[in-house]
């Protein structure tokens, strides 16, 4: 027997302590209908329940962006190219490039050098090129060792 969660059907709940009925994104829309099966049930849900209001819960929850969203390894160049001591910073990337090609994902890899590097990285400021950026210590690469490597082709 399956068991659903106490007030909630198909999309919609009531909040009895609050008088409510909550009504999802796709409930709302398809409630508009006056054919469909959720039409049927909030109207009888408001005739059954005459004090309480319907509050609709937005469709999308909008979420704050990724500070390293696009960090792809042309945008870690390109910052990296922003500050005075630039060579130190790509020899140590190329470095880190290297160490990474082993493990089962490189990437994560280079991209826990570069955060750790660049706490202050903003996507911002790759795209204004006369910001330049003062010299900075170079922070060695993570250990390899708590990486995962890349399993062995054995024939």
């Amino acid at each position: 027997m399956k068991t659903t969660r106490p007030n909630n059907i198909n999309g919609c709940s009531v909040d009895f302590a609050n008088n409510v009925i909550i009504i999802n994104f796709k409930f709302q829309k398809a409630a508009k209908n006056p054919s469909s099966n959720e039409f049927a049930l909030l109207t009888d849900l408001m005739t059954k329940l005459p004090g309480f209001t319907v509050c609709p819960l937005p469709g999308k929850v909008i979420t704050k962006a990724r500070p390293t969203k696009r960090l792809t390894y042309k945008n870690m160049e390109t910052y990296i190219k922003t500050y005075e001591n630039a060579e130190e910073l790509m020899k140590q990337f190329e470095i880190v490039k290297q160490k990474s090609a082993p493990l089962a994902s490189p990437y994560k890899y280079v991209r826990k050098w570069f955060v750790a590097q660049f706490p202050q990285y903003n996507v911002v400021q790759i795209n204004n090129p006369e910001a330049q950026n003062a010299a900075v210590a170079v922070v060695d690469a993570p250990n390899e060792n708590d990486f995962p490597r890349k399993p062995d082709k054995a024939a």
